[in-house]
């Protein structure tokens, strides 16, 4: 759908700013899931979330 605005050019700034933002989002998403002390840290956020409810 993109390529066929680009090529129309109606492609809007807007547009490809957001989805390179949504791209980066992912990676840095991808990589915080796969890294040790991420998953550490979240870890211990759920089982204090969890404490507060039981």
């Amino acid at each position: 759908m993109a390529a066929w605005d680009w090529w129309r050019g109606r492609l809007m700034r807007s547009f490809m700013l957001s989805a390179a933002a949504l791209l980066a989002a992912e990676y840095v998403a991808t990589l915080l899931y796969f890294w040790g002390p991420w998953k550490a840290l979240t870890n211990g956020w759920v089982e204090a979330w969890a404490k507060l409810f039981t």
